[in-house]
């Protein structure tokens, strides 16, 4: 089956591909590997001994560095590059010269296939080891030049974040002590911006020089908290920006949220602008105890405790604090807003205004619709899905719906229209439990100021769909003030859609970052409150 990702590259590669005999690949590279069990960043290091190509490679996310791979060559039109030989290739590479900065194609990874795209940098990439770098995580500002964080991608890679214009870049090191920034995620050029970091004699960071820009380092204090509820203990971090009396936002993420680590960028962004936070570790994960899957009642009354806990603390105004819930954590998170009488503010990140079924049956035939489904493949879709609902809900043996599944695999829509493979997987537990629940009612007895975020192109929470449920919902409770904001050229995670000449999505790795009003609006809506 062809994703759209790999339907773009393919296109790309064929309309942009010059003679590669006639380029010279010397050089760093630095990109993204798209396999299909999961995506990576990976870079390239190209150097010529005479006639011979030589290469290094970086896998950020293994720790390795500078690894060099048994063959590079040129074959006619494409760069071959495997591991540790062409004829016994477990990591093998064809790639494309696209329009002389960008290399494209196919690559088989240990067993695994997938695409590849990496842009050539302006110079040669550094590679950091992360325990040397982890102390320049946190927030630098400057009273008359907004404010900025960096935060560390789970392998180590910094990431610079700027929330006025929604900027997220890698931070490229360079020789010399700086860094460089490109137009996207893991984009090396060209340079959009230059960067270094101060220290004083002890090694201490002093401030983030952007340009011409100094921001100083702000500080930014973390409290490891924990309470106590329905027998278990859960354990969280709250962040306490520069300042006192701060509005404390407690987080709930989407359907990804584990423990706290996958809202770093949530609570450093907000800790930029002046808000507190509280991230923790949902039941089950990390550091928290209790059972996994729960209904969102029992997710919401867990909110609402920390949220207790930021109302009492002293650094936090209590009078202006409120939840933060993105994506899936929009029906857990509208509960606790909707139950709790002290909430003075909700903000719904891509929450859905429906139930999760319902969300889940747009979403997925929308993704058939993109990829061009038939009318006939639509209507084997819907059947499969009611099949899939009504064994999630107890009204048959299942047998029907692994029928329709297998048939769904036969003709190529698994991956849009999804689904377990197993009867007893824990999967349906969780949809057992929340999967009717009912959206509607619960927006419509909100009680508080209440900003709802949308991205234009999310096939997950169609904004279509979505925004205008969400505005007689708030309308019908009265709500006051209610903001919808439905955010032009955005995804699911309000990133902004990159595309190429023909209309085709950039992959992730191109994204410039969320939208300029994804996390501005959102602190001007907190801070008025």
């Amino acid at each position: 089956m062809n994703s759209p990702i790999s339907l773009w590259f393919a296109g790309l590669c064929l309309a942009l591909a010059p003679s590669l005999a006639a380029q010279d690949v010397a050089g760093d590279w630095a990109g993204w590997m798209y396999l299909d069990d999961g995506d990576v960043p990976v870079r390239f290091h190209f150097a010529r001994a005479g006639e011979e190509l030589r290469v290094k490679i970086d896998l950020p996310v293994a720790g390795s560095t500078g690894v060099a791979l048994g063959y590079a060559a040129l074959e006619g039109e494409r760069l071959v590059v495997a591991h540790p030989s062409k004829e016994d290739a477990q990591i093998h590479f064809a790639l494309d010269l696209t329009g002389g900065s960008r290399l494209c194609g196919e690559v088989t990874w240990y067993g695994v296939d997938g695409r590849a795209e990496l842009q050539r940098a302006a110079g040669m990439l550094l590679w950091e080891a992360p325990k040397e770098i982890a102390d320049l995580v946190g927030v630098y500002g400057d009273p008359g030049a907004g404010a900025l964080a960096v935060r560390a991608q789970g392998w180590g890679e910094l990431v610079l974040l700027d929330p006025e214009r929604g900027d997220e870049r890698t931070l490229f090191a360079r020789p010399g002590g700086g860094y460089v920034v490109g137009p996207g995620l893991y984009v090396p050029a060209p340079i959009e911006r230059e960067l270094r970091f101060e220290r004083d004699a002890s090694g201490a960071v002093l401030a983030l020089v952007d340009g011409d820009r100094r921001l100083e380092r702000r500080e930014v204090r973390t409290e490891q908290i924990t309470v106590e509820r329905d027998g278990a203990t859960l354990a969280g971090t709250l962040t306490l920006p520069a300042g006192e009396n701060a509005a404390c936002l407690v987080l709930a993420g989407g359907s990804d949220w584990r423990n706290r680590r996958g809202l770093e960028t949530q609570r450093l962004l907000l800790a930029a602008l002046g808000v507190a936070s509280i991230a923790y570790d949902k039941r089950g994960f990390g550091e928290s105890g209790g059972q996994r899957t729960v209904p969102f009642a029992t997710t919401a009354a867990d909110l609402r405790a920390f949220a207790e806990l930021a109302r009492a603390h002293p650094a936090c105004d209590g009078e202006r604090g409120g939840y933060l819930a993105g994506r899936r954590g929009g029906w857990s998170g509208a509960v606790a807003a909707a139950e709790d009488p002290a909430c003075a503010c909700f903000v719904s990140f891509v929450g859905p205004a429906v139930s999760p079924i319902e969300q889940e049956t747009t979403a997925r035939l929308d993704r058939m619709l993109e990829r061009g489904a038939t009318e006939a493949e639509l209507a084997l879709g819907e059947r499969y899905l009611r099949a899939l609902w009504e064994f999630a809900r107890g009204a048959s043996d299942g047998n029907s719906y692994l029928a329709l599944r297998r048939e769904v695999a036969g003709a190529g829509w698994l991956d849009e229209l999804q689904g377990p493979d197993d009867l007893d997987d824990e999967s349906w537990r969780w949809t057992r439990l929340n999967g009717d629940f009912d959206q509607r009612a619960t927006l419509r007895s909100l009680d508080c100021p209440t900003l709802a975020l949308f991205g234009e192109l999310d096939l997950a929470v169609a904004a279509r769909i979505h925004a205008p449920l969400m505005r007689d919902a708030l309308w019908f409770a009265g709500v006051d003030p209610a903001k919808v904001l439905v955010l032009t050229g955005c995804d699911h995670s309000l990133r902004v859609v990159e595309r190429d000449p023909d209309g085709q999505r950039m992959p992730f790795h191109r994204s410039p970052g969320r939208h300029p009003e994804a996390w501005s609006s959102i602190a001007a809506f907190v801070q008025a409150r």
